[in-house]
């Protein structure tokens, strides 16, 4: 009952917002926090009282439309009726051409003035799978430093004994949304896949050395796998990017074992934080992780693998090796200052 008046009230203040700004651009998300949520806050700080954070499109006139979500696009299948006067913008992250999401973009790509995605590897596959590449505007995911960066030893001694952290352990982090739904997650997201680096797991013969930190919604999955193969773990649902940011500074390296994604924003933050990152090669991860140098890429479902890469950082994260430093650096291009630069130039054309 609690979410059902909040998200009324939400849509009765963006219904305003939509009727009172003109000329503005009107960033629509989900009444969820999903990633796009991210790119919403992030583009405000750059463009501010130009950018209209919206989770309606009614009522919208002589703006710039970008739709955050596909989901907001459509209603019982019908494609919402939007003001000619507008000109819409399309966020389309990762192709699964499996999800009727998909062929309803392609079906109806005359309706849009651009679509954008936030990896390379999605823009060629969107071109193979037929849409024009002079639709197309690749805009990579932004960080905000301020924020997710390197704490001090002191204060990450002092938030290890906050959260009961083991100091003589190789911590992984594992921060991608991987169970189904928004509750306890007990079924595996597939396109996710938690099951590579529970196998993963299993093949590690000193799992006593491992100790996991996990965040975010529906993690139930990968928490009763854990706990089956005997692996501690501790998981917090963050409700700021404050306090996830405390967890990326308990971590000595973050793992992303998924099948497709559009960043994800993990990615970044580990990073920023000076955390390196083992990823399948999905999203943004080619883009930026070089093998040995800030992390390592390894291909989609090979879990052996990834047991081969948490098994080196096993037997070197107590080393002075790096990775820190290199971390930090990659994502200097990926700051809010350089993605506002690029959605001004390239998207929104505003300058």
């Amino acid at each position: 009952m609690l979410n059902f008046i909040q998200n009324f009230l939400r849509f009765l203040l963006s219904i305003l917002k939509n009727f009172l700004f003109k000329k503005k651009i009107f960033y629509i998300v989900e009444y969820k926090k999903w990633a796009n949520f991210n790119d919403a806050i992030n583009l405000k700080k750059f463009f501010k009282n130009k950018f209209i954070i919206s989770h309606e499109i009614y009522g919208i006139r002589q703006s710039i439309i970008h739709i955050g979500t596909h989901y907001k696009l459509f209603k019982k299948d019908q494609t919402i009726n939007i003001h000619k006067s507008n000109k819409l913008i399309v966020f389309w992250p990762h192709l699964n051409k499996k999800n009727f999401i998909s062929k309803f973009l392609k079906n109806n790509i005359n309706k849009i003035f651009k679509i954008n995605t936030c990896s390379i590897d999605t823009k060629k596959k969107l071109i193979k799978y037929g849409i024009p590449k002079n639709k197309l505007i690749y805009t990579p995911l932004a960080i905000d430093t301020k924020i997710f960066r390197e704490f001090n030893i002191n204060r990450k001694k002092k938030l290890r004994k906050k959260y009961s952290i083991p100091e003589n352990k190789l911590i992984l982090g594992s921060f991608v949304k991987d169970g189904v739904g928004f509750e306890y997650g007990w079924s595996a997201k597939n396109l996710k896949n938690p099951q590579m680096l529970i196998k993963s797991l299993k093949n590690i013969p000193n799992k006593k050395d491992l100790f996991v930190v996990l965040s975010g919604p529906a993690r139930g999955y990968i928490k009763k796998e854990l706990g089956k193969i005997g692996i501690e773990f501790f998981h917090k649902n963050c409700s700021s990017a404050k306090d996830l940011a405390e967890l990326y500074n308990l971590v000595d390296v973050t793992i992303i074992n998924s099948n497709i994604e559009g960043g994800p924003y993990s990615l970044l933050e580990s990073l920023a934080s000076g955390v390196p990152v083992i990823s399948t090669k999905v999203g943004m991860s080619p883009e930026i992780i070089k093998n040995g140098h800030n992390g390592f890429l390894i291909k989609i479902n090979n879990h052996k693998s990834l047991t081969k890469k948490i098994k080196y950082f096993l037997i070197n994260y107590k080393k002075n090796l790096p990775f820190k430093s290199n971390s930090r650096k990659s994502i200097i291009p990926y700051s809010i200052k350089e993605n506002g630069k690029n959605f001004d130039n390239k998207v929104y054309k505003l300058s």
